[in-house]
């Protein structure tokens, strides 16, 4: 039986050296009674960290563009609105909405006439838009038709040939890098 022990112990000791050579571990052990107990074993690892290479990648919109032939107008806008066609015998009433705040609409038709005020308001400034003149309105407080009021908007209306447009520009009061890129983009004939 001791020969037994004996033999059992320097296997134990041969497989815990082999190790302790082979994986690079230290082991510590003892031997209580008749079985080996190993009590702890420590594996040293090397951690490698890898630099992450940060790629920036330039978003491009996608752009949607509106197009009426018949009046001879046209502009581009962000393919994130929705478009919905209110147009009645012969007068645009095109609606650009997005969800939240941001919506806009073309209203534009024949026979306009410029007398210098939008929806009862006096232009506060003139800028360019297909390359006409165009006069801005501000409705700091919406539009109030019946019971309901729309919000905050910039009326842009200019006149071509013998046509209107006008934009109604929801939930800002004055131009913003969007809706001005929109105005930017018409082009008339």
């Amino acid at each position: 039986m001791a020969m037994k022990k004996f033999l059992s112990f320097l296997g134990g000791a041969a497989l815990v050296l082999m190790l302790s050579g082979c994986f690079g571990m230290d082991i510590e052990y003892s031997v209580g009674g008749e079985d080996e107990v190993v009590e702890e074993a420590v594996v040293e690892e090397e951690v490698v960290e890898e630099e992450e290479e940060v790629v920036e990648e330039e978003v491009v919109e996608e752009m949607g563009e509106y197009v009426s032939e018949g009046l001879g107008l046209s502009f581009e806008y962000s393919s994130t609105y929705g478009y919905d066609d209110k147009s009645v015998e012969g007068k645009v009433q095109a609606h650009f909405i997005r969800p939240g705040d941001r919506s806009f609409i073309l209203r534009a038709g024949g026979d306009g006439e410029d007398d210098g005020l939008y929806l009862d308001v006096e232009s506060t400034g003139v800028l360019t838009v297909g390359g006409v003149d165009a006069k801005m309105y501000v409705f700091p407080d919406g539009y109030c038709d019946g019971p309901d009021c729309s919000p905050a908007f910039v009326a842009v209306e200019f006149f071509w040939g013998e046509s209107f447009g006008a934009f109604e520009l929801y939930g800002v009061i004055e131009l913003d890098e969007e809706y001005q890129a929109v105005l930017d983009s018409v082009v008339l004939e």
